[in-house]
């Protein structure tokens, strides 16, 4: 499996085939989603890998906005990923996006998740914060 940056709309259109959860987890159309990945593909703060098998099918992804502020923001942002499946490449992705993420000027990588136990073998760690949200 190669790990290929997603950074034009032509390899960011790779999604488009891959299974992922993106409507529940984010509460939002897929078709918007890819399109917004689209979009925005190009932009620097924006950071899209996949992992691809031999057909180029997609079969894990992560994307992350840089949320380096200082002094109010000092961690990359994960705003989505899907597991590729097997541990390997998940360590391998996990790896390019801290080298992006120290190139950012990040000290920490943050996301959401439902089930921290199945990160924490990457060496994540649960904060202690809540996500709250209300609905408008």
């Amino acid at each position: 499996m190669d790990l290929i940056r997603l950074d034009t709309p032509e390899l960011v259109a790779l999604l488009v085939t891959a299974e992922d959860n993106v409507a529940e987890a984010l509460s939002c159309d897929r078709d918007a989603w890819i399109q917004w990945l689209v979009e925005n593909a190009a932009q620097p703060g924006l950071w899209v890998l996949a992992a691809v098998d031999e057909a180029r099918q997609v079969r894990g992804y992560i994307v992350a906005l840089d949320n380096v502020h200082p002094p109010l923001g000092d961690a990359v942002q994960v705003l989505y990923a899907c597991s590729a499946g097997d541990m390997a490449t998940n360590r391998a992705a996990l790896e390019m996006l801290t080298a992006w993420a120290r190139e950012c000027g990040a000290k920490r990588v943050r996301f959401v998740t439902k089930d921290p136990a199945v990160h924490q073998v990457y060496g994540f760690r649960e904060t202690g914060h809540v996500v709250m949200e209300m609905q408008i």
